[in-house]
């Protein structure tokens, strides 16, 4: 299995002016450095931060991306995580709190098979997503 967490290289630096945004960026990175840290632990071959600017599209390691209608126009997902299985089978994650969700499910499971310290100190705002979902 392979998982690809892509984010918008501006929302990660805090060039957006959202810096709730900016922070649930950072976390989700610290996250994924983690699962890549230790990706054996919990069945995963390669981990891949992709950190995409505007117009990048679907420059990923993984061959898919994420999209919605707003306004009546296709808006790519400028973060996303993408998990590809041993049969090529890809799941795509859109939303920050399912990003989250995942991420933080995997920093679980390796802590439990470590003595390493794989935790990660969520922000505020990370924490109130992953409260949520």
């Amino acid at each position: 299995m392979r998982m690809e967490l892509r984010v918008c290289e501006g929302c990660l630096a805090g060039d957006h002016d959202d810096p709730a945004k900016a922070a649930v960026s950072q976390d989700m990175v610290a996250c994924a450095e983690v699962v890549s840290e230790h990706k054996e632990l919990v069945g995963l071959d390669a981990v891949y931060v992709t950190k995409l600017r505007d117009g990048d599209g679907a420059d990923g390691a993984l061959p898919a991306i994420a999209a919605s209608i707003e306004d009546g126009c296709v808006r790519l997902a400028d973060t996303q995580l993408v998990m590809e299985d041993d049969d090529g089978n890809l799941l795509v994650y859109a939303e920050a709190a399912d990003v989250l969700q995942v991420l933080t499910r995997n920093v679980d499971q390796i802590g439990a098979h470590t003595t390493d310290d794989v935790g990660v100190d969520l922000g505020e705002a990370a924490r109130r997503l992953v409260d949520e979902s």
